[in-house]
């Protein structure tokens, strides 16, 4: 957020902001109106369960890693090889499974992916489908060059 500011400012400005915005989404779409001392109760409930639960977790501002968390992608183990990232997942309703696989070769650069969405929950089953799903990709995938058909 701002850095001019005090944390705990930032934090009531925010949970104020959503507040406000929830209200009049509820006015508008559902025609549930709230009263602005109702809206008030709700930010200060808000952040006083927010400062139990850092109590709770022991939590402290200076100690937090901001950004310190990088996703970076891994190379194959030789640079003639291709990578297969596989994943499933599960709907919140828990109704619909999704499996999908994408193909990368040594540099990242995208080679070719594949998803499947189907009425499944069950995720063991999901994923021994994610697994089918790699294998079909890697069959699927046709190069000219032989050196780069190794995909692992």
């Amino acid at each position: 957020m701002c850095t001019n500011i005090p944390e705990e400012d930032g934090i009531r400005i925010l949970i104020t902001c959503w507040a406000i915005w929830h209200a009049r989404r509820k006015a508008i779409h559902e025609g549930k109106f709230q009263s602005p001392l109702a809206t008030m109760g709700a930010i200060n409930r808000l952040i006083n369960e927010l400062q139990i639960s850092n109590e709770l977790k022991g939590w402290n501002s200076s100690k937090r890693d901001i950004g310190k968390r990088t996703h970076t992608w891994i190379p194959p183990p030789e640079p003639s090889l291709h990578k297969l990232n596989v994943d499933a997942a599960v709907s919140t309703k828990g109704s619909i499974g999704a499996v999908a696989a994408v193909c990368r070769n040594d540099q990242s650069v995208f080679v070719a992916a594949s998803a499947t969405a189907c009425r499944l929950a069950d995720t063991e089953t999901l994923e021994a489908m994610v697994c089918v799903e790699a294998l079909a990709l890697a069959e699927d995938w046709d190069s000219t060059d032989p050196r780069e058909n190794k995909i692992i």
